[in-house]
C-alpha cells in the first residue's frame, strides 16, 4: 500500500499496484475488473473521517496496463464530488471484488491520502511548489515591558530642524513637542521656534505678508 500524501482538494491522483501470486510472479487480476456496472472488480475510495462512507467518484481504472499481468493502475479525480472529497478529510483507496488465482482479494488496500489534513507546512496556493529550502522569516512581537520602553524613554528638546534625510521618529516627535509647546516669537518678518526656558533660539521661518494672507516659511 502507498501513501499519495496530504494533498489539495480538487486536485487528481495517482497510483499504481501489481498483482502477484503466492510465488511472487505477477498475475492477472480477474472477475472483470472495472466493469462496475455487472459488479464486478473496481477501485472504490473510502472516507475513514468519522463515519465510513465510499464512493468511486472520480475513479478511473485500468488494469493490465500496457498489456502487463499483473501491472494496474488507478487515478482519483477529486474535484468529481465535492460533497465527498473535502478539506480535513483522510481517505482510503482499496479493490472492490476480483481474484488472484483463485483468492479473493476483494477490499486489498491499495493507497491512502488525506486532503489537507495532516501536513504541519503547505504552500498556500495549489499546485505551488514549497521549497524545504527556501528561507523562512520569523516574526516576533515585542513584550510591553519592551514596548514601554521604547515609547516610554524620555526625548530631547532639539535644538535645531531635524533632516529628512536622517530623520528618526524620535527626532520628528521632540520637533512636534517642542513646536506645541514652547514659546514662539513672531515679528512682521520672522517666526522663531524658542527653547522651553526662552533662553534660545532652536529655529526661525521666514513670514512674507500680502493684504490676504500670511505665508510662512520653512524652520530653519
Amino acid at each position: 500500500m502507498i501513501d499519495l500524501g496530504d494533498r489539495f482538494a480538487g486536485c487528481t491522483l495517482f497510483g499504481q499496484f501489481t498483482t502477484v501470486n503466492t510465488c511472487g510472479i505477477p498475475v492477472v487480476l480477474t472477475g472483470a475488473p472495472g466493469d462496475k456496472s455487472a459488479g464486478n472488480c473496481f477501485v472504490v475510495v473510502w472516507d475513514t473521517t468519522g463515519a465510513m462512507t465510499c464512493s468511486t467518484a472520480g475513479v478511473s481504472e485500468a488494469f493490465t496496463c500496457k498489456g502487463v499481468s499483473g501491472w494496474n493502475a488507478f487515478s482519483v479525480n477529486t474535484e468529481a464530488s465535492k460533497t465527498f472529497y473535502g478539506c480535513g478529510h483522510d481517505y482510503l483507496v482499496t479493490l472492490h471484488g476480483g481474484r488472484v488465482e483463485g483468492t479473493c482479494v476483494s477490499y486489498y488496500p491499495l493507497a491512502t491520502f488525506s486532503l489537507s489534513n495532516r501536513a504541519a507546512l503547505r504552500p498556500v496556493v495549489a499546485g505551488r511548489r514549497f521549497d524545504e529550502c527556501s528561507t523562512v522569516f520569523r516574526v516576533e512581537t515585542l513584550s510591553n515591558t519592551a514596548t514601554s520602553s521604547i515609547l516610554d524613554a524620555p526625548l530631547t528638546q532639539p535644538t535645531g530642524v531635524f533632516a529628512w534625510a536622517t530623520a528618526t521618529l524620535r527626532n520628528v516627535l521632540a520637533w512636534v513637542g517642542a513646536l506645541s509647546s514652547n514659546c514662539i516669537q513672531q515679528t512682521v518678518t520672522t517666526q522663531t521656534l524658542r527653547l522651553r526656558d526662552n533662553s534660545g533660539a532652536v529655529a526661525a521661518a521666514d513670514l512674507t505678508c500680502t493684504a490676504t494672507a500670511v505665508h510662512r516659511g520653512s524652520f530653519a
